[in-house]
Formats: C-alpha cells, structure tokens, sequence
C-alpha cells in the first residue's frame, strides 16, 4: 500500500514539474532546455506507474501489466511532445 501512495507521488511531481514555469534548465535554451524535461519527467513518472500498477494490480487481481503499463507510458510520451510543441509555438508566435 505504500508503495502504491509513493507511486502516485512521483506521478504528481512528474505532472507538476512539467507544467511548471520553472526549470534546473531554461526551455528557451533550444535543445538542453528541454532534454531537462525529459530526462526528470519519464523516469520519474514510469518508476511512479510502475509502483502503481504492480501494486494496484496485485490486488485488483491479473491483468497483462507490461501491456498496460507500455500503452501508458505511450500516452504520456504522446502528451508530453504534444505540450512541448505547443510550448514553443506560443512562444514563436508571442502569445507567452
């Protein structure tokens, strides 16, 4: 059980992180501005889903994690481009 609350932790923080204004690195600087993202936010949160559903799976019974948990981290890589290209197509435009 805890390790499902940890999960869900590092879930937050990926979120919250990513969504924040402030950054270790600037994402004005081109390509090392955004490798920051990347290099925080995917890990962190696939440790946080996997905590998440190898726990939560373990006692709602069995379903094919590694599927579950592929399809996942797809989305949120999928989400995570799209938020970055919009990102910088707002600051492009002078919109941010």
């Amino acid at each position: 059980m805890i390790l499902l609350i940890v999960g869900l932790i590092l879930i937050i923080f990926a979120v919250l992180y990513a969504v924040s204004p402030i950054d270790i690195i600037p994402d004005f600087i081109p390509i090392i501005g955004w490798a920051d993202d990347v290099f925080i936010v995917l890990p962190t949160l696939i440790v946080g889903l996997w905590l998440i559903f190898t726990q939560g799976l373990d006692i709602i019974g069995q379903i094919d994690t590694e599927k579950l948990v592929i399809i996942l981290i797809m989305i949120i890589v999928i989400a995570f481009v799209a938020l970055k290209i919009r990102d910088s197509s707002l600051r492009k435009n002078g919109k941010r």
